[in-house]
């Protein structure tokens, strides 16, 4: 992403919403906080 890696270890909260036919998954969703990782390795300034 433009930046060398760091090392760094970070934590990351998120949410992973599926949609199951038939127990079948057949649709996913996941997000996660991104801004706060770039913060995390530096990458972002934090407010």
């Amino acid at each position: 992403m433009g930046m060398p890696a760091t090392g760094k270890h970070v934590t990351y909260t998120g949410i992973g919403i599926d949609t199951v036919v038939n127990g079948t998954i057949t649709e996913m969703w996941l997000n996660f906080d991104a801004l706060g990782v770039l913060q995390q390795l530096g990458a972002v300034p934090s407010p």
